[in-house]
């Protein structure tokens, strides 16, 4: 069973069942992931069918992970060719060495995470107005 996520805006994709485990964390990584322990190039093709996406946003999800990505996805870009149709095609991959998952934070640690600035930003506060003579 796959589940159904949102991508951006409206947009919609699809899980793979192997992969709902990791449900909470963005597209991009998910199909890192899903690339990583499949040993799989990462074609649009490919992503396309597996996560429901159009060509265009699998190729959007591909190009983020190589660009913007690289904090916690290491990853290569590759060329190989295929028989399309009868024809043989040039097709650009990208090769998925490492994923570092980084756990999303919860809610409750949002919130430490806002009381604590909240505290520093009080204390900077005293400290920078004025004191009062008397």
């Amino acid at each position: 069973m796959n589940s159904d996520r949102e991508y951006s805006m409206n947009e919609r994709y699809t899980i793979p069942s192997k992969l709902s485990g990791f449900s909470n964390l963005p597209l991009y990584m998910v199909v890192a992931i899903w690339g990583k322990r499949n040993k799989q190039l990462l074609t649009t093709k490919d992503v396309a069918r597996a996560f429901s996406l159009t060509q265009q946003q699998a190729t959007d999800v591909i190009n983020y992970i190589y660009r913007e990505g690289t904090k916690y996805i290491k990853s290569e870009k590759t060329t190989i060719f295929c028989i399309i149709n009868g024809v043989k095609t040039k097709v650009r991959a990208l090769k998925i060495l490492d994923v570092v998952i980084i756990p999303l934070p919860t809610e409750s640690n949002r919130l430490k995470q806002q009381r604590i600035s909240e505290q520093k930003s009080r204390s900077s506060v005293k400290r920078n107005s004025p004191e009062k003579k008397r």
